[in-house]
């Protein structure tokens, strides 16, 4: 796609492209020497290196008059210009490639990033963005990360509601660990809502009917692989259950819902009159 700059130009299919220069000619090319010198003076002298250069630059045709992008999908067009550093009235001369690739990279989204000028007027960059890889709930901030726990944007965006979510300090420290656990167990995946770190050593997975699965610190593979055998044979997963803690190798333990308990309280009451009725 074409960014477009520049208040002369003119939009010509989807791009804007500024009034057209001469060919340089002798007296041109005189010109263009005494501009070199009032170029070395000013940056000498005056400080203003890229208010010059633009100058320079802009009365020998070579204005930036098209920025062409290429990859770029999250990051705004604005925002991509201005890592540039080229604004209205600027030229090819004072645009540094190296700096502008350098802070394209330091945004959110951008991982790689390439700049290419071509004169006299064009800046053509090449961009590879971030993919999104879960939601992560730190504090009062819910954040848009990738694999590698980068925070790609803050805030709710309907677009990635589909994501994992994670909760928890440091937890994208630890996302690519636990996306890769889950992916083992596509079921139980489909069957998750959320994964909770817990003191900075280990997971929880919450079900979307709010069963809580309390993972191990160590072994939690093993640990998952045998309750999804379990849930498998017994469907327990669908039981009025709150929580399943495999946390220790040699036992499971099941706390019921308050309701289950409840019911159960009441089923005992019963019994208990009706053993009194009998005697």
């Amino acid at each position: 796609m074409n960014a477009r700059t520049g208040r002369k130009g003119r939009r010509t299919g989807g791009r804007l492209e500024r009034k057209p220069t001469r060919a340089l000619g002798l007296g041109t090319l005189g010109a263009f020497g005494l501009l070199a010198v009032a170029v070395g003076a000013g940056i000498g002298y005056g400080g203003h290196t890229n208010t010059v250069l633009d100058a320079a630059g802009s009365a020998i045709g070579f204005s930036v008059a098209q920025v062409h992008l290429d990859g770029q999908r999250e990051t705004s067009e604005s925002a991509i210009l201005a890592a540039l550093g080229i604004g209205p009235d600027s030229s090819l001369l004072s645009v540094d490639a190296g700096e502008a690739r350098a802070r394209l990279v330091s945004l959110p989204w951008i991982e790689e990033a390439t700049v290419r000028k071509t004169y006299p007027g064009s800046v053509y960059v090449q961009i590879e963005e971030r993919s999104a890889a879960a939601l992560w709930q730190h504090e009062s901030v819910l954040s848009v990360i990738d694999r590698d726990g980068n925070v790609l944007a803050d805030g709710y965006d309907a677009r990635f509601a589909g994501l994992p979510l994670l909760v928890g300090t440091d937890a994208n420290e630890q996302v690519d660990a636990i996306l890769t656990l889950l992916a083992g167990f596509p079921d139980f995946q489909a069957r998750s809502r959320a994964a909770v770190y817990v003191g900075g050593r280990r997971w929880d997975v919450v079900l979307a009917n709010g069963v809580q699965i309390r993972l191990p610190e160590h072994g939690a593979r093993e640990a998952l692989a045998n309750l999804v055998e379990i849930d498998r044979r017994e469907a327990l997963f669908d039981r009025d259950i709150a929580s399943i803690d495999v946390r220790l190798s040699d036992r499971i333990a099941i706390r019921p819902t308050e309701a289950a308990l409840a019911v159960d309280a009441k089923a005992g009451s019963a019994r208990k009159v009706r053993r009194e009725a009998r005697i």
